[in-house]
C-alpha cells in the first residue's frame, strides 16, 4: 500500500448529484457573501409551522422578485447565516447568484467532510492508461477502423471503444486488469467555497472565443491549495500469482504498470502531453477579457509540472475537465481517416452545426481563466 499526498492546484468539483434550488434550499446572505444550505427545522423555528405555506410559495414561485431572506428578516431582524444553516459556503468571484440559480453540491462524507472519491481518481488513471497504451501501440500507424466500432443490425457502423477497451484492459469485468488497483477516498479537513463555472466557447470561426452565459453554473468546490491523503494499493499476493500464471486471466503488461513508480511516471507524462496540447490549442486564440489569465495559467502549470520529482505526478479529475481529459485525446492523434474522425466528432458533439470548429470547442473555467480539476499527487 502506498500513502499518497494530494494537493489541489485549481478548483476541484466532484458532485453528489444534488442541486440546491436558490431562494428555497439555499439562501444567499449578501453582506456576509455566503451561501447557506438551509436547515429546515431551524427555519420552521423562526417562521412557525403555521406559516409553512409562505415558504412553499417562495419555493414554487421561481419568478418571485423577493428573497425568502427578506421574509425571514421580518420574523427575525438580526438573523445570521448560522441561525438557519446546515452548512455555510463562502462565495468567491465577482458574480452573484440570482433566484433561478441552482447550486451543484460537492460530495461530502456522512460526517460532513468534502472528499474526492477513489472511483473518480481511478477513472482518471484508467483514461491515462488507456490513452498511453493506444499511443504506444498505434502511434505510427493509427487505429484501424474495424477497431473503432462495430456494424449494427442495419449494417451501419457504430463508433464505440469496446474493442479497444477489451484489447487494453480485458474482455469483460472479470478479466479487467484494473480490478487489481485499489484507490481510497481522499477526505479534506477544511470546508468548501462556491463560485460560477463559466464556459469558454468557440464561436464564429477564426478561433474566436466568448463566454457562454446561458450555461454558467454555480458550483461548490474544493479550493486550490488544499491538501489531503489517500491510499493506492495493488494486492501483492494476487499480483504475484498473475506473473506466475501462464497465460493468466489479467494482463501482465497493465498490472506491471500499476507499480507506484511506473504508474506515476505514466500519469505525469500523460498529463503533461494534454497540458502541452492545450497550450498549442490556445496559442493563437482570440480570448475575451474575462479569460485573459488562461495563457498564464497553462504556462505556469506546465513549467511547474516539468520540475516535478519522480515521486510526483499531475492528474486532472472531476467536473469541467472536458472532452480531452475524459477521452485521453487519443482520437485526435490515432484516427488518421478524416471521414472517420468527422463521424466521431459528430457523435461527440451531437450537433453537426459545430463540425467546422475544432474539437473540443469549449472549456469550463473559473477566476479569469483558471481551468478546473488539476491536482498534484506525491507518494511517500
Amino acid at each position: 500500500m502506498s500513502k499518497i499526498n494530494l494537493q489541489s492546484l485549481s478548483p476541484v468539483h466532484v458532485g453528489s448529484g444534488v442541486q440546491y434550488q436558490g431562494n428555497a434550499e439555499y439562501i444567499y446572505f449578501e453582506h456576509e457573501r455566503v451561501l447557506t444550505i438551509i436547515d429546515e427545522s431551524r427555519v420552521l423555528d423562526i417562521i412557525g409551522p403555521e406559516n409553512i405555506h409562505i415558504w412553499v410559495g417562495y419555493i414554487e414561485s421561481r419568478e418571485n422578485q423577493k428573497t425568502f431572506l427578506e421574509y425571514l428578516r421580518q420574523r427575525s431582524p438580526n438573523i445570521k447565516p448560522e441561525d438557519i444553516a446546515l452548512r455555510i459556503i463562502p462565495l468567491k468571484g465577482k458574480k452573484l447568484p440570482v433566484f433561478s440559480n441552482t447550486l451543484r453540491e460537492q460530495i461530502h462524507s456522512g460526517t460532513g467532510k468534502p472528499y474526492l472519491p477513489g472511483s473518480s481518481m481511478k477513472g482518471s488513471i484508467r483514461t491515462a492508461l488507456f490513452s498511453s497504451q493506444l499511443m504506444n501501440k498505434y502511434g505510427e500507424t493509427g487505429v484501424p477502423r474495424e477497431k473503432l466500432g462495430t456494424f449494427n443490425r442495419d449494417r451501419r457502423f457504430d463508433i464505440k471503444d469496446k474493442v479497444l477497451q477489451s484489447e487494453v484492459f480485458g474482455r469483460d469485468p472479470n478479466s479487467d486488469s484494473l480490478r487489481m488497483l485499489q484507490v481510497g477516498d481522499c477526505y479534506f479537513s477544511e470546508g468548501t467555497n462556491a463560485t460560477f463555472a463559466e464556459t469558454l466557447n468557440e464561436k464564429g470561426g477564426n478561433h474566436h472565443f466568448e463566454i457562454k452565459n446561458e450555461v454558467r453554473q454555480l458550483v461548490e468546490y474544493i479550493p486550490s491549495g488544499r491538501t489531503a491523503e489517500f491510499d493506492i494499493s495493488v494486492p501483492e499476493k494476487q499480483r504475484d500469482l498473475i506473473f506466475k500464471k501462464e497465460p493468466g486471466l489479467l494482463s501482465r503488461e497493465i498490472v506491471g504498470k500499476l507499480e507506484i513508480k511506473t504508474l506515476f511516471k505514466l500519469l505525469h507524462s500523460h498529463s503533461v502531453r494534454l497540458l502541452e496540447n492545450e497550450i498549442a490549442f490556445f496559442e493563437d486564440a482570440d480570448l475575451p477579457e474575462s479569460a485573459d489569465g488562461l495563457h498564464d495559467f497553462l504556462h505556469e502549470m506546465l513549467a511547474d509540472a516539468k520540475k516535478y520529482k519522480e515521486n510526483e505526478c499531475l492528474l486532472r479529475l472531476g467536473f469541467g475537465v472536458g472532452h480531452r481529459n475524459m477521452t485521453g485525446d487519443w482520437v485526435r492523434f490515432l484516427v488518421n481517416d478524416d471521414e472517420t474522425f468527422d463521424e466521431i466528432a459528430t457523435k461527440t458533439r451531437r450537433n453537426p452545426r459545430y463540425n467546422h470548429l475544432r474539437l473540443p470547442k469549449s472549456r469550463k473555467m473559473m477566476f479569469d481563466g483558471k481551468l478546473m480539476g488539476y491536482v498534484k499527487l506525491e507518494h511517500q
